[in-house]
């Protein structure tokens, strides 16, 4: 109990989510949103050393991908902080050995409430990330939260296509769509040549969920679906545009909402709805709606938005978010510590970070 681990990216999903599952049970900590090393430098950044040594790492070993600059600093990186490596295919493929003992192990659960579950990251956008920490009782309390507030159905076809590392998926879709919907399904979309035939796939199947955490693979996926007569509701980390509220009419989609929150403090301060009957005279980007119930509480403090929660028995804490209030709904106003251009944001505390260094 308290052993880490991390599942690297480019584990097969069902797999993946199955070592979710061990993880959590016996009790270990799973690291999520490790950085990627795409050159050489970034393996002794501080981003590679910020969790010391992990105790497990299970990784996919391709010998087609291994030859590629980004997955041989992947591998170099979780050999050098990694105590155990792992192969996707050894947890595959392994066979028990002794049945008896098996016996007695397969039901174990060794988690508690107050155990942690998850290892993440804050952005460090005023200096170097921070480790963050949640445990079993506030991962299930956000997820149970998110999944009341998301009205997800018993027979809701849901999709799955990225794993844990992505805008706090566990609590904001990959739970709460498993404490309802029976029906689950998986597509990695980690080559070009696989999109057709996911978007196929998903109109062929009826998909009525999906988690589509980009601007970009919103509009790709809104561009490539065509004209559709069942319900689909898409969950996004980005901001709905009109032109997406436009593609929502034009495509026949049920809705699309836009989560906001914080790794730091929690998922899903506000969750923004557009539809097709979304009025686009008087529809505003920025107006983030009004509080999801008592779960948390809300104040405008300087123009930044502050968070507390009793559920959770958090305190104050702003987010560093430029808010205001108007008739009741948040309106918000982009961060008070980076800026962004396109899908990337820019961090104040790394440009800094670069300043110092050539000084």
């Amino acid at each position: 109990v308290g052993e880490t681990v991390h599942l690297a990216s480019g584990v097969n999903i069902p797999y993946y989510y199955a070592a979710v599952f061990a993880v959590a049970e016996l009790g270990l900590s799973l690291i999520t949103d490790w950085s990627s090393c795409r050159t050489l430098k970034d393996v002794d950044g501080t981003r590679s050393r910020m969790y010391g040594k992990i105790d497990y790492i299970l990784e996919d070993r391709n010998d087609a991908l291994n030859s590629q600059l980004f997955y041989r600093c992947q591998n170099l990186r979780n050999a050098k902080y990694g105590k155990n490596i792992i192969t996707i295919d050894a947890f595959k493929n392994y066979q028990i050995k002794d049945h008896d003992l098996y016996a007695g192990m397969k039901d174990l659960v060794r988690c508690q409430p107050d155990h942690i579950l998850v290892i993440t990251a804050s952005g460090g956008t005023t200096g170097d990330p921070t480790v963050v920490k949640e445990t079993h009782s506030k991962i299930m309390l956000m997820s149970n939260y998110t999944s009341t507030n998301q009205n997800f159905e018993h027979e809701e076809k849901v999709m799955h296509t990225n794993n844990l590392h992505h805008g706090s998926s566990m609590c904001l879709y990959f739970l709460p769509s498993l404490f309802t919907c029976w029906q689950h399904y998986f597509c990695a979309l980690d080559s070009p040549g696989r999109y057709k035939k996911f978007v196929d796939f998903c109109v062929s199947e009826k998909i009525n969920r999906l988690f589509l955490f980009t601007s970009q693979l919103l509009e790709k996926f809104l561009n490539a679906v065509p004209k559709i007569n069942y319900s689909l509701r898409i969950l996004t980390l980005y901001q709905i545009t009109p032109d997406f509220v436009k593609l929502i009419k034009e495509k026949g989609i049920t809705s699309i909402s836009s989560t906001f929150g914080d790794t730091t403090i929690g998922s899903m301060f506000f969750l923004k709805t557009a539809t097709a009957d979304t009025d686009l005279t008087t529809y505003s980007t920025s107006n983030m709606g009004k509080p999801l119930g008592d779960f948390y509480q809300f104040e405008i403090r300087d123009s930044l938005l502050y968070i507390k929660s009793d559920k959770l028995k958090l305190e104050w804490s702003t987010s560093n978010d430029k808010f205001g209030l108007i008739d009741g709904d948040y309106y918000f106003y982009g961060r008070a510590n980076e800026f962004r251009i396109g899908e990337e944001w820019i961090h104040l505390g790394d440009i800094d970070e670069i300043g110092r260094a050539h000084v």
